[in-house]
């Protein structure tokens, strides 16, 4: 009985050690908790400023702070168009990486509104065969999903 008691106060003390280990470990890196639930590759090398949800994206390299959300950090680490200070301590994996992200995002965006304009050519024609009528396509306002 007494070695139950002994193992049980060493598997406390394990665990309390354990405990604080993680607790000093997630305070000297607080951005776990602060970002959001994205895959995006931004989101390795920022982190949220403000714990309360709003789109100002501090980045690890140079701390400065965007507001607009981690497009726009990725912009700041890839040196992507003018709107957007460039980072000058930004790793050239980093700035690769962010590149192919702001990329793939491009391509799906074209892909989509490709989609979108043959969707609406289909209803466009599809009008025009039950109506006998002549419909701008430009003039028929389809608005895209939220």
């Amino acid at each position: 009985m007494h070695t139950n008691l002994s193992s049980n106060a060493s598997n406390v003390s394990a665990t309390v050690t354990a405990t604080a280990t993680a607790t000093a470990t997630s305070s000297s890196f607080p951005s776990s908790s602060l970002k959001r639930k994205s895959n995006d590759v931004g989101w390795d090398y920022g982190e949220l400023s403000d714990s309360k949800g709003f789109n100002a994206v501090k980045c690890k390299f140079c701390r400065s702070i965007f507001k607009g959300g981690i497009y726009r950090l990725n912009c700041h680490l890839a040196h992507y168009g003018t709107n957007v200070k460039k980072c000058q301590k930004v790793s050239n994996e980093a700035k690769k990486r962010c590149w192919e992200a702001l990329a793939w995002v491009k391509i799906a965006k074209d892909q989509k509104a490709q989609e979108l304009a043959e969707i609406r050519e289909v209803v466009v024609n599809s009008l025009k065969m039950q109506q006998g009528m002549k419909i701008d396509i430009d003039a028929i306002d389809i608005p895209f999903p939220p």
